[in-house]
């Protein structure tokens, strides 16, 4: 009995032994592979480099690689994107006063008299940032500078705060 027992121990081993080698060589093969983390740094998979039994224990070898950070860890979403377009949602929420911002715009020729009328022409300031928005995302990158500027300028407390905490 004792030797069958022995027998069924060392065929469960070699079993365990063919099962984890499998393992083992599918994490091999994971282990070379990279991905990029959420704020874009780089980060490698561990690397499986074996497996141990002891008894009744399987202990597994692994390397796990360090994670490479980049410094300027930006969200993927704003990434590329004009100051304006980053903040749109606070700016449209606390930006008092539209018609200096419009008169302005429009003496520089970012926003022609239609779109000046028909953005005054909204109750609240919400809805005539929501409007000023549609015409400045025509405008491109240019228009977006000097609307940056005169926000500067005329909401300097409001810019000061988004730069500093966002």
């Amino acid at each position: 009995m004792e030797n069958q027992n022995t027998t069924g121990q060392a065929a469960a081993t070699t079993q365990c032994e063919q099962t984890v080698g499998d393992a083992g060589k599918n994490l091999r093969e994971a282990g070379s592979r990279t991905t990029t983390a959420q704020t874009g740094g780089v980060v490698n998979a561990p690397d499986f480099t074996g497996a141990r039994f002891e008894g009744a224990n399987i202990n597994f070898n692994i390397n796990t690689p360090n994670v490479q950070e980049e410094t300027d860890a930006v969200s993927p979403k704003d990434k590329g994107k004009h100051f304006v377009d980053k903040h749109r949602e606070e700016l449209t929420k606390r930006v008092n006063k539209v018609s200096p911002i419009l008169d302005t715009l429009l003496a520089k020729d970012v926003i022609d008299q239609e779109s000046y009328d028909n953005i005054r022409s909204k109750p609240t300031t919400q809805e005539q940032m929501r409007e000023l928005y549609k015409s400045l995302n025509a405008s491109g990158d240019k228009g977006k500078d000097i609307f940056k500027n005169i926000l500067e300028k005329q909401e300097k407390f409001l810019m000061d705060d988004l730069k500093k905490n966002h």
